[in-house]
């Protein structure tokens, strides 16, 4: 009986110890903002390849060196030579990608890696980044070992796209990325609206004060609202009370009711 207690105490023991680890990894991982796909995922995974994948993935040393890799591969686009020692290091850049993106493909498994969805959305984004990265490269061999072209003098295509390796790699410099991106995105729909807005009022001013406009003897404003491009600079300009209320008098002269429309505007 005394046995059995005792193994009894050591099982829950080890459960009660189990079970700590796996709350301090999704600890770990909210604090990391990896998800669900974290240092518990790989955990709780009955495959030691995925756990393999995970430790070098989300090992210091591998991130640092990857920075390493990818601050080479940006600054080999300042030196491109005919030379083999460049076509050396280019490949091994590409090569330490290909590797980083293979060890991520393990870890999310490919089903959930190539799913249409946020999940692993800046592995995601990586990949492709290494798919062009594979066509400069291929590319450069082409012209070095082929064409017999001077590399300098070619136009490498997607070397301008290298530094954006930095922002999915460091966190500091992803969400920074997507805080201009939202607030772009938000800048271009207030655009939008003001230029819906300005568009409809302009084509309102054609086909209403058109032919007043044409009539008038204002030499500024005669003829200015009689094709929509013309109204809409005017109508625009009027946002900032520019030219306010000048642009008014020539239809406010011709009925004094016409001053509601610049009102409501």
């Amino acid at each position: 009986s005394s046995g059995i207690n005792a193994e009894y105490g050591d099982t829950k023991r080890d459960y009660s110890e189990d079970y700590i680890t796996l709350s301090a990894a999704h600890i770990e991982d909210a604090k990391h903002g990896r998800g669900h796909f974290g240092k518990a995922y790989a955990m709780e995974s009955d495959s030691s390849v995925v756990r393999v994948a995970y430790n070098i993935t989300f090992n210091r040393f591998w991130h640092y060196f990857m920075i390493l890799i990818m601050s080479v591969h940006c600054l080999l686009v300042f030196y491109i030579k005919n030379e083999p020692y460049y076509l050396i290091l280019e490949s091994f850049c590409v090569l330490c990608y290909i590797v980083d993106i293979i060890l991520h493909i393990i870890f999310y498994t490919p089903k959930t890696f190539f799913k249409l969805s946020n999940t692993a959305l800046k592995s995601k984004l990586q990949f492709i980044l290494t798919v062009l990265f594979m066509c400069d490269l291929i590319y450069t061999y082409y012209c070095y070992f082929y064409s017999k072209e001077n590399l300098v003098e070619k136009a490498i295509p997607f070397q301008c796209l290298r530094s954006f390796v930095f922002i999915l790699k460091i966190r500091t410099f992803y969400h920074f990325f997507m805080v201009v991106v939202k607030t772009f995105a938000r800048i271009i729909r207030t655009i939008l609206v003001i230029i819906l807005y300005v568009l409809f009022f302009s084509c309102f001013a054609v086909h209403v004060f058109g032919e007043i406009y044409l009539q008038s003897d204002d030499e500024i404003y005669k003829g200015e609202f009689i094709t929509a491009p013309l109204a809409f600079i005017r109508i625009f300009v009027l946002i900032t009370t520019e030219n306010y209320p000048d642009v008014m008098m020539p239809v406010y002269n011709y009925h004094n009711s016409t001053f509601i429309y610049f009102v409501v505007f």
